[in-house]
């Protein structure tokens, strides 16, 4: 059949049939006289656009034929001019086509058709028909003519029929057949290869009928044969590829219209080498047919083949793609970026439905099923959130999203990296607030910076504070997801820095935490040793019987039967089936020896049948098998029971049984704090056996010893292994300010990935702890305990006997919870009751996911047992689940349970007909009302509000019911108790939440009321099971009765509530006492008419609790009787002789005598004032009375009973100073010793001064505190200054003579004399170099060479300092210092002396001057040094305002020099008869001449010594006893290569050699250095990388020098250095620096500084220290 088929080539398609290596050449050279690109022919894309650019570029093209370069040029000679056009066939030759061109030729041509040849068109020239266009190059030797010497297809108009198609193929394929690779045939092969347009008809084109396999066996053979092309040209075997995939060829087996397995099985090696091909050539596009690979893969066994190729795909693939590619436990618990954005759904995610009542065909498919869906319930809502967020189409109760977050800093804890964010509350939106729900610990969130999520930031909720602060803000850290996030650790925290207050949060709405462990768990799961394979995959019954049982030898039977003696396993299970265990009914006991006799066993328990307690007698059965369960070292719970929701009683008794458990199993916490510290002091110790140090010695070298013991410790103890709250959590983070420049990251981030594997590796982190499980409810225990166990189970914990144990539907999620070494599966639940929750409702509708195992497995039809008999309800309440549980019994304890007697029935249905109202969620504003005021009326009646349960059917209904009962309880005369809170201790649930609890009255609001009859979910048959389950005394309905009844789930349950008179308009109510209930019936037919708390005004009657009197209140309300208040009168003599009054409940006791008391005090017989009672003493009078002072005879007044001594007298009295005999006074009751006296003193001083102070004052201690001495010392000061004054005004005089002798002799007033290192002037010579040596700092990384010292004489100058001195405040103080400068002001300086500045002053202090300081009294300003982090200078610095005060004394002539200036000791080594080549240790002398390399070597290495000893702070030796010098000419040279790389490096001071000490315990240790240098492989103690450490500060190397008193002096090139004080492990220095630098002071010298490299160090010399 023939189909037309019409396509346009697309942008990027191949123009290139005309295009060799040799025409592109050419037309380069072309190109370059006429201006014009040759290669923007392939930017054309539609037939406008090309037939514009032909004619209006005018390119010359200068090919023609093969395009061979020799035929270029000559093409080019002859300048013949060619023009490109777009053309279409008008009619077909034998040799040639006619093409009519879509634009006007050139105006030289003819205007006629082009004639094509068709060996242009190559292998397809027989394919083209009449009306396809063509590209075509004309040629211009024939004008009259016009001809192509170049032609391509471009477009194919009309269709073609099979055999047609079928020839190309067959044609193209048979140019292979000869396997012809010449450079021509290959080339040839190539320009096929290029035609785009023909091979994306070829394959795009289907036929109708059976030829479909036929033709696309043709397509598969033509692209494999084209792939024998890959040694020539694999560029466009890679485009040809993409084509292929790109057409419709594979649509029909792709979209299910074709089975792919015809053409597999017939031709599988063809398309076994087709598949590999693609894959070879195009991975990126090969995902496409992945689909068909895994179908081929499957049908031929040849998975491998498979795996190779995902593996090939995966590596250059998006998201999408490799979603698909990906197998289920290769997937990870983080969703994909096309999964958050949409762009993997529907079809595409490989979901499964749950297979219900049929079996798996495999184990594989099995977790394949349920990781799936689990997965995708997980991500689903937040999926979901995050497109509506981006299409601002989000209600933000549906997910949280927090906007303009703040990323505040970093900290860590056992499992990973924290981040510490904060956000404003006003940008909380429609929220306006945090709440307590809102990032939950563990759930899973989502950080953006654009707000595309297409760079999303994974992490989980770690911490958050507990509320808003005062100005708004609130913090928050988040865990780094080990998955998911596909930047590094320092990439990631960039991007929270540069988009810091930008940052957009999401909290996923499905609290991930209960997912992560469960997904992760079924990962890990093996395919080939699941467990109890036959009954949950396969669902096949097993007849074995649980293997640890047939194990056991005997069995303590107390625990079923009290008193049977101890059985064998057999004899016990015999006596069982004989006779049933009296603690058991018969459905219990059945169910107990099902339990025992297969290994996966289900029990099916009605409401209120007793699971629980028969989990708890098996559970009891357990513990005392014999033999036990013996215990192992570590958390190791052999046996877990699982609880799921269970009424609270139920579980109250089954814990206490459970206690056993607990003992036995679970170690104490006393063993897990053991563990962690055994494991701390094991990673110390095998942290310091790996450590090195720089020396061979094993002792101490230059690591700091402190750090390396404590290092763990710090690291373990700054970890969130148990922070209290989100304030200790930022005490142990790095925070980082709102300004943080690129180099504050590799200092602050380089401890934490040492830090993070320490913290894994830990007990705590392998356990997955994230809070103290001791803690922990014992229900939460439980669970943990579990997780524990799961993550560190391993090949040995699989041959353990263990049990597991599961009730209520707890096993929604398959065998997540049943691992390889459990031998026993029990089941205890009801699955004729609510289905386990699942967030996702499209899994719920279409894939089963809320289908637990335990119904799955029923409906496979495995054997089970069933519970018959209930206790929970009154008969009258459980006869209505008939139509659920047909079988359902009452127990004998139900005729226990008392009704509520002001209800005639113990099942109502309370009908109305008030519409719903829908929202987000339904709510019935009616139905909350009654409900709530119905709540008041029983609390009224004196039920206890715990005794009462609200469940309502949707969520927004339980909130408005809360919000009805909270305004009832804050009306004034509410009924509710005033201690109850806010939720007034009833609770108020929905019905889902409610499943396994009870209580005793129960009313459900139903919500539902339209007339449509949609009830929504309410319709399914479990959920009303919940509901009518719950009550044990009575259950009321609350709801529109005609919306349910006709309901297929309700219609037997309306029917039977109906003929029992339970349905009716009014809620009918009585008094509860039979006397009175008659007269007192009330209806109520809403909330509004209830009837009051006092509806019965009858007297009670009833007798009180004291058996004397009747109760004398009305009926109503409801009250008590064990308080009788009425009055009675009574006299108790033995308290006192009055009568009293007191109610009938009192004690005597209780009641107070308020009357005045009768009796007197002895001896004094005054009146008692006090009341009767309490009870007090009459031995001690309180009355005041008269009398006089014994001591002054003044009147006072005191009590009765005190003694006149005892009383203070506050007199004045004239007393004499015992000191001075002086007159005062005092207080009569105060002490001399109290006495001050203002007299003067008459001391006499150790200076033989009088005391000029007053006499009860202490005297002076020293000759400071006496002013005599103070103002004879002053006078002294004053003399000396004076003479000192009168001294330098002498001199002054003298110096001014001689100038003036000097300018009238006319000779200079001053002079320049040398003084010399030997003769007269040795002394003076050396006081000056020590001032030089000792005056260097280190900072500025030069040392002078002293080459001549001169002695400056100026008389004039001297003369001018000596009259200043006169002016000076403190002339005794004069000193020493230097100036350095240039030579020409030298010799300025020496003449005229020194010049002020334009602007006097000295740095920070820039506003002093000469006026202010002397208005201050000061002389000169002094800055001391360090001070420039504050704003001061670095070294000491003087400023003298006057320049009179200055006078030049010496000139000191040096070169200034850097430690790679020094002369090489070559130079003074070859004197000593030094072969050259070899080693020698030289002892430096200073020599006579200054430019000695002796001389400067000494003195190099003393001035860095003497320097840094004179520092505040130094402690150790101070003198200097001898130097040497270590000559080793291999280690200089390597040193100077370094030296000249180093320079060449870098242009500023980095490039230069410093000096470093270096100090060692052993001599032995300094000459092996010297000699072979440092070496690497001794390292330890790396605390800070793993390199030399040495130190700038003599003072820290001479701590590892003790007993030594040695010191190496090394040359060292530290070049960059990485700045900063954190620890590093592991070999590597920081990336980008040459060393690192640790605590650098304000000079720049290091603590210690290490180096990587050892050819970078210079031992060279030997310092001597005493």
């Amino acid at each position: 059949m023939d189909i037309p088929v019409e396509f346009r080539r697309p942008l990027s398609a191949n123009r290139g049939n005309f295009r060799g290596r040799g025409q592109i050449r050419s037309a380069s050279r072309s190109s370059a006289s006429s201006g014009n690109n040759p290669f923007q022919i392939q930017s054309r894309g539609t037939s406008a656009s090309r037939q514009n650019n032909a004619r209006g570029r005018g390119i010359n093209w200068n090919a023609a034929g093969r395009g061979q370069q020799g035929r270029s040029q000559s093409s080019q000679r002859r300048g013949r001019s060619c023009e490109l056009l777009i053309a279409t066939i008008s009619f077909i030759q034998p040799n040639c086509v006619f093409v009519k061109p879509h634009s006007p030729l050139p105006e030289q041509c003819n205007q006629s058709d082009i004639s094509v040849r068709k060996s242009h068109l190559g292998a397809f020239a027989d394919f083209v028909k009449t009306g396809d266009v063509l590209e075509v190059l004309l040629g211009s030797h024939n004008l009259e003519k016009p001809e192509a010497i170049k032609a391509s297809i471009v477009e194919l108009k009309r269709g073609r029929d099979f055999s047609e198609v079928s020839n190309i193929f067959d044609k193209v394929t048979g140019l292979f057949r000869t396997n012809d690779f010449s450079p021509t045939n290959v080339e040839n092969l190539v320009e096929l290869l290029k035609a785009t347009p023909v091979w994306i008809f070829l394959f795009n084109y289907h036929d109708t009928s059976d030829n479909f396999f036929e033709l696309l066996d043709r397509k598969i053979c033509v692209a494999n044969e084209f792939a024998k092309l890959s040694k020539h040209t694999k560029y466009h075997l890679k485009n040809f590829f993409s084509v292929i995939i790109g057409t419709r060829a594979f649509d029909p087996l792709l979209l299910g219209a074709r089975n792919p397995e015809d053409i597999f099985r017939s031709r599988t090696d063809n398309v076994k080498r087709f598949f590999e091909n693609v894959t070879l050539f195009e991975p990126e596009k090969a995902g496409q047919l992945l689909p068909l690979m895994e179908v081929f893969c499957r049908d031929s066994s040849d998975i491998t083949l498979l795996k190779c190729i995902k593996n090939i795909i995966r590596g250059t693939t998006n998201n999408s793609t490799e979603f698909r590619l990906l197998e289920w436990d290769e997937l990870p618990n983080i969703p994909f970026t096309d999964e958050v954005l949409g762009k993997i759904a529907g079809d595409e995610r490989r979901l499964h439905p749950v297979l219900v009542g049929s079996p798996y065909d495999s184990v594989t498919q099995y977790l394949d099923t349920y990781y799936r869906l689990l997965r995708e319930d997980c991500f689903s809502g937040l999926k979901t959130g995050i497109q509506d967020l981006m299409e601002n189409k989000l209600d933000e109760r549906d997910m949280n999203v927090y906007r303009n977050v703040r990323f505040k800093g970093i900290s860590l804890n056992e499992s990973g990296f924290i981040l510490i964010l904060s956000l404003d509350q006003k940008y909380l939106g429609k929220r306006q607030r945090i709440k307590t729900s809102d990032l939950q610990f563990g759930n899973l969130a989502c950080i953006t910076i654009s707000g595309c999520f297409s760079e999303a930031i994974w992490a989980t909720v770690n911490m958050r504070e507990k509320e808003v602060k005062s100005d708004g803000s609130f913090g928050f850290a988040l865990e780094l997801s080990q998955c998911g996030n596909e930047t590094d650790l320092e990439q990631v925290i960039q991007q929270l820095v540069s988009g810091s207050g930008n940052l957009i949060v999401v909290e996923s709405p499905t609290y991930f935490i209960a997912y992560d462990p469960v997904l992760t768990n079924l990962k890990t799961m093996d395919s080939g040793n699941f467990v109890f394979e036959r009954e949950i995959v396969y669902l096949e019954n097993s007849s074995e019987g649980p293997a640890y049982l047939r194990e056991s030898t005997k069995v303590k039977s107390t625990t079923i039967y009290p008193l049977l003696p101890d059985l064998p396993f057999r004899d016990f299970e015999q006596y069982l089936v004989k006779y049933p265990s009296p603690d058991l009914d018969g459905s219990q006991n059945a169910a107990l020896l099902h339990i025992l006799k297969h290994r996966v066993s289900m029990v099916q328990g009605p409401p209120g049948c007793g699971k629980t307690y028969l989990g708890t007698k098996f559970v009891d059965f357990l513990v005392n098998l014999d033999p036990h369960h013996q215990r192992r070292a570590g958390v190791d719970a052999k046996t877990i029971v699982e609880t799921g929701d269970s009424s609270i009683d139920e579980v109250n008794d089954f814990l206490e049984v459970f206690k056993k458990v607990i003992q036995i199993w679970i170690p104490p916490e006393k063993f897990v704090r053991e563990v962690e510290q055994e494991f701390f002091l094991n990673t110390e110790d095998t942290t310091n056996a790996n450590d090195g140090g720089n020396d061979d010695d094993d002792d101490d070298d230059d690591d700091d010893k402190d750090l390396e013991k404590d290092q763990f410790k710090v690291l373990a103890d700054s970890k969130t292994f148990g922070f209290k709250d989100f304030s200790d959590l930022t005490k142990s983070s790095i925070i980082f300010s709102n300004t943080v420049n690129s180099s504050e990251f590799p200092c602050a981030l380089s401890l934490l990935p040492f830090a993070q594997k320490l913290c894994q590796n830990s007990p705590v982190g392998l356990l997955g702890s994230k809070i103290n499980m001791w803690n922990m409810p014992l229900r939460v225990r439980l669970i943990a305990i579990q997780d524990c166990i799961l993550r560190s189970s391993n090949d040995d914990s699989q041959s353990e006997k263990t049990i597991s144990l599961a009730f209520s539907e707890y096993m929604k999620y398959c065998d997540a919870k049943v691992q390889p070494y459990v031998q026993h599966l029990v089941m205890i639940g009801d699955h004729k009751q609510l289905r386990p929750s699942v967030e996702s409702h499209e899994l719920v509708k279409n894939f089963h996911f809320d289908v637990s195992m335990m119904e799955r497995l029923i409906n496979g039809n495995l054997p089970y047992s069933k519970l018959l008999f209930q206790n929970r309800m009154r008969p009258e309440i459980s006869q209505y689940l008939a139509d659920i549980y047909p079988d359902l019994k009452n127990g004998m304890k139900v005729g226990d349970i008392a009704e509520v007697p002001q209800f005639q029935k113990s099942l109502l249905f309370w009908h109305h007909d008030f519409p719903e109202k829908a929202e987000r969620s339904y709510t019935n504003e009616e139905e909350a009302l009654r409900c709530a005021y119905l709540t008041e009326f029983l609390v009224g009646q004196g039920y206890a509000p715990s005794s009462i349960t609200i469940l309502a059917a949707y969520k927004g209904q339980k909130r408005l019911v809360r919000k009805k009962l909270e305004a009832l309880q804050k009306k004034e005369n509410s009924v509710f108790p005033k201690e109850l809170d806010q939720s007034c201790n009833v609770e108020v649930q929905t019905i889902d939440m409610y499943q396994g609890d009870e209580n005793d009255i129960v009313i459900v609001s139903l919500t539902r009321s339209n007339d449509k009859g949609r009830i929504g979910f309410m319709k399914e048959l479990n959920r009303r099971c919940v509901a009518q389950s719950r009550a044990k005394r009575i259950a009321i309905f609350v709801g529109n009765f005609s919306c349910f009844q006709n309901q297929p789930k309700w219609t037997e349950f309306s029917q039977a509530i109906m003929r029992n008179g339970a349905v009716s308009l009014a809620l009918k109510i009585k008094c509860p006492k039979p006397e009175h209930s008659l007269p007192t019936r009330i209806s109520v037919t809403d909330w509004s008419n209830f009837p009051p708390s006092t509806f019965c005004e009858k007297i009670c009657k009833q007798e009180m609790n004291c058996g004397l009197h009747t109760c004398q209140k009305l009926c109503q309300p409801s009250h008590k009787h064990n308080v009788c208040e009425v009055e009675v009168k009574f006299l108790d003599k033995s308290k006192c002789v009055h009568e009293r009054v007191r109610k009938c409940f009192q004690r005597p006791s209780d009641i107070t005598c308020h009357k005045k008391c009768a009796r007197v005090f002895t001896p004094c017989h005054h009146q008692c004032k006090k009341e009767c009672e309490p009870n007090h003493e009459h031995w001690q009078c309180n009355k005041m009375v008269e009398d006089k002072c014994r001591a002054c005879s003044n009147d006072l007044k005191r009590k009765c009973h005190q003694n006149v001594s005892e009383v203070k007298c506050t007199a004045d009295v004239t007393v004499y100073c015992p000191k001075c005999a002086e007159k005062g006074s005092k207080v009569c009751h105060e002490s001399m010793a109290m006495y001050k006296c203002q007299g003067n003193c008459i001391e006499v001083l150790k200076c033989k001064h009088l005391c000029s102070r007053k006499c009860s004052e202490v005297c002076p201690d020293n000759e400071e505190q006496c002013p005599q001495c103070q103002e004879l010392k002053r006078i002294e000061n004053e003399r000396k200054r004076k003479v000192l004054i009168q001294r330098n005004d002498e001199l002054a005089k003298q110096f001014t003579d001689e100038t003036e002798k000097a300018k009238t002799a006319k000779v200079s007033t001053f002079s320049r004399v040398e003084i010399y290192k030997h003769g007269e002037t040795h002394a003076e010579f050396q006081t000056v170099e020590d001032l030089v040596l000792k005056s260097v700092q280190q900072a500025h990384r030069w040392y002078p060479r002293i080459i001549k010292i001169e002695k400056v004489k100026n008389s004039e100058l001297s003369a001018k300092f000596h009259e200043s001195v006169v002016r000076m405040f403190d002339p005794s103080y004069i000193d020493q210092k230097f100036h350095g400068t240039n030579a020409n002001a030298v010799d300025a300086i020496v003449e005229t002396g020194f010049k002020l500045p334009t602007n006097p002053g000295m740095y920070a202090c820039s506003d002093m001057n000469g006026v202010r300081l002397h208005h201050e009294k000061y002389d000169s300003l002094y800055a001391p040094r360090n001070t420039k982090s504050t704003g001061g200078v670095l070294f000491d610095e003087f400023v003298i305002f006057d320049p009179d005060r200055v006078l030049p004394e010496y000139i000191v002539h040096y070169s200034k020099s850097s430690v790679g200036d020094l002369p090489m000791v070559p130079s003074f080594t070859a004197n000593l008869g030094n072969p050259s080549g070899s080693y020698k240790k030289v002892k430096l002398e200073l020599k006579r001449e200054l430019s000695d390399p002796m001389t400067q070597n000494y003195m190099m290495a003393a001035a860095q010594f003497y320097s840094l000893t004179s520092k505040p702070g130094y402690s150790g030796p101070r003198n200097l006893t001898a130097v040497y010098y270590h000559y080793n000419p291999v280690l200089e040279a390597q040193f100077n290569i370094e030296c000249q790389r180093m320079k060449a490096k870098y242009a500023d001071e980095k490039g230069e050699p410093i000096l470093a000490f270096h100090g060692t315990p052993n001599d032995n240790n300094i000459e092996s250095i010297a000699r072979n240098n440092f070496s690497m492989s001794s390292l330890r103690h790396c605390v800070h990388g793993w390199g030399v450490y040495l130190s700038e500060h003599p003072d820290v190397s001479l701590r590892y020098a003790e007993g030594t008193q040695k010191l190496l002096l090394c040359k060292i090139l530290p070049g960059k250095s990485h700045e900063g004080d954190c620890r590093r492990s592991g070999p590597g220095k920081k990336c980008g620096c040459d060393s690192h630098r640790i605590h650098g002071d304000e000079d720049g010298r290091g603590w210690a500084i290490v180096l990587f490299d050892i050819e970078r160090i210079l031992p060279c010399f030997e310092l001597h220290l005493s």
